[in-house]
């Protein structure tokens, strides 16, 4: 299962270990540098007792499932190992900037001496974590001469990345090493929507239309409306409900902290609803949370969609969910544009980490409940839907590199414009629920 390439892939180091420089075949700009014992690679000592080594391309390398379709697999012919048993061991340290990284680090076994399991074992050590414990790459890998991916999330603080390999059994081995920036990749990407039980995070000035943001209700009800905000200087924040023209305002008090105001009995019609706010400069707002007021046969719950033509991915991270409800949960949706009750499908994960999928493939049809069988974690939940032709597919992730895939989906005669979003529930009635989101994509495919 591929996933389109976005943007928070991009590495800042990429190393091949023993060999010689490796062209990027993915059109990065960042090559794969030279690690060879006449040039070693200035981020190793190589000078404590560590060796390179080629191996004869006649011995076939495969990409196990794990290794990215933007990896070489000339990575995997080459290696530096750490022939002495006293310290130091084989370190590597990559000056970086204090924050978030991932590390990648390659393997495969090539060495008929370590052929099997248990022949080659080692530990690695990531920013003093031990990261990898009594690893062993055949054992990982199920053979020689197979590729494998490791991938972990740390975080420096004293502004070189270090990494350890230790020896257990026999010599500690690597093919090659990856370093991408999360804290680049945080402030180049889109800011993480905080998406509630009402409208997502956002923080614009002047006059300001969610036409992105829309509330789908499913039953009339009065609303109380709960905004939080910060201002810097007291003024009036004017707010409109479009379809209905229901209007009122209140006044900040420009303390400059965090504040909450209500409003209270908003009568929204079933259907889609958009809520205008207008407000000068010194507004910043933080979220809009809605709250069923009276009893209700349905939930609320909330629908943010767009209209995408053609093929597309929609994917999206979860990093949180939080509510008290029933049954919350969070996750991406496509369907057909329409008024009422149309085909759809949905993804998403619940508090019990679970993941689960909703499909109908009739309008007004019954909705089929699927329980996937499988689980994810916060904050590394990813979940996926394409759409291609008449044909929906839902795959899930913990690392937006291997994708599971659970289901593909036909609806047969689909339109070409569908409605593509997010979606999140309480599962009960006057209890809301809010997630985090990042790396929201809708992704054109041919």
């Amino acid at each position: 299962w591929n996933v389109n390439s976005i943007a928070q892939n991009q590495p800042l180091y990429r190393i091949n270990a023993g060999g010689s420089q490796l062209s990027a075949i993915d059109g990065d700009p960042v090559n794969w540098s030279g690690d060879t014992s006449s040039s070693p690679s200035s981020y190793v000592n190589s000078s404590q007792t560590n060796n390179t080594y080629s191996y004869s391309v006649g011995n076939p390398i495969t990409a196990g499932p794990s290794v990215p379709s933007s990896v070489p697999l000339a990575l995997f012919q080459t290696e530096r190992f750490d022939t002495s048993w006293s310290s130091p061991e084989m370190q590597w340290n990559f000056p970086v900037s204090n924050g978030s990284y991932e590390v990648r680090l390659y393997f495969a076994e090539n060495y008929s001496g370590a052929g099997s399991p248990g022949k080659r074992v080692f530990d690695v050590v990531i920013e003093d974590i031990l990261t990898l414990d009594n690893y062993d790459v055949v054992a990982d890998a199920g053979a020689m001469f197979v590729g494998v991916m490791q991938s972990f999330e740390v975080e420096v603080t004293d502004e070189l990345l270090t990494i350890d390999l230790l020896h257990v059994i026999e010599n500690p081995a690597i093919k090659g090493i990856e370093i991408i920036d999360l804290t680049l990749q945080a402030a180049a990407a889109s800011s993480p929507q905080l998406v509630e039980q009402g409208l997502p995070d956002d923080s614009p000035s002047g006059t300001t239309q969610f036409s992105n943001y829309v509330m789908q209700i499913f039953a009339t009800d009065s609303y109380d409306l709960e905004v939080q905000y910060n201002s810097s200087q007291a003024e009036t924040v004017s707010w409109e409900l479009l379809n209905t023209g229901e209007t009122g305002s209140f006044v900040t008090s420009g303390s400059g902290a965090s504040e909450l105001q209500y409003i209270y009995g908003l009568t929204i019609p079933e259907g889609l609803q958009m809520l205008q706010l207008s407000y000068a400069d010194g507004f910043s707002l933080e979220y809009i949370d809605a709250l069923l007021s009276e009893p209700s046969s349905f939930s609320g719950y909330l629908s943010d969609t767009d209209a995408v033509t053609g093929n597309f991915q929609l994917l999206a991270n979860v990093q949180e969910l939080v509510s008290s409800g029933a049954r919350p949960e969070v996750g991406i949706i496509i369907e057909e544009p329409s008024s009422g009750a149309s085909r759809f499908v949905q993804l998403g994960i619940q508090l019990d980490l679970n993941y689960y999928a909703r499909v109908s493939t009739e309008v007004n049809g019954s909705v089929e409940e699927l329980n996937t069988g499988l689980s994810g974690s916060f904050p590394n939940a990813w979940i996926l839907l394409e759409r291609t032709g008449d044909q929906i597919s839902m795959a899930v992730s913990s690392d937006n590199v291997s994708y599971q895939l659970i289901q593909v989906i036909t609806l047969p005669s689909l339109p070409d414009t569908l409605d593509a979003g997010l979606y999140i529930d309480s599962g009960s009635e006057n209890i809301d629920a809010k997630a985090t989101l990042q790396n929201f994509e809708i992704i054109p495919l041919p």
